[in-house]
């Protein structure tokens, strides 16, 4: 009877620590000194003329948004749907004289999600690029 119930204590303690896991099987990064998990990112900047200048940032922030203000990349406003990036590596997309705007992009795809609601994980790519229209 103590060799089963000693069993079933040590299959419930396998179990506990697997459930402690990320989705990928590993575990979450330390962060016991309470400073929150660095991350790096690549964000290439396509401007009107097609130039393209890639910024590396490193940052603790969550969200792609927090990234860029981070590096004083974009400026824009609040809006009821979300953050509106105006401009971006100090040029400015006006709607008004081009049609011109924003488009963000990681891995090649434009995001559903505006910079203020994207999360942003360690080695994402994303591309905010010059669109009109």
């Amino acid at each position: 009877m103590k060799k089963l119930l000693a069993l079933l204590l040590f299959l419930t303690l396998i179990v506990s620590f697997a459930a402690c896991g990320g989705p990928d099987g590993t575990t979450p990064a330390d962060t016991s000194d309470g400073q929150p998990e660095e991350v790096t990112i690549s964000v290439k900047v396509i401007h009107k003329d097609k130039s393209e200048k890639t910024f590396t940032i490193t940052t603790s922030e969550k969200t792609l948004l927090g990234a860029l203000q981070q590096e004083s990349l974009v400026e824009g406003e609040d809006q009821s749907a979300g953050y509106y990036i105006t401009s971006v590596d100090g040029e400015t997309a006006d709607w008004s004289v081009d049609q011109g705007w924003w488009c963000l992009k990681k891995d090649g795809s434009s995001l559903m999600t505006g910079a203020d609601s994207t999360p942003i994980a360690d080695k994402d790519s994303f591309e905010i690029v010059y669109t009109i229209g």
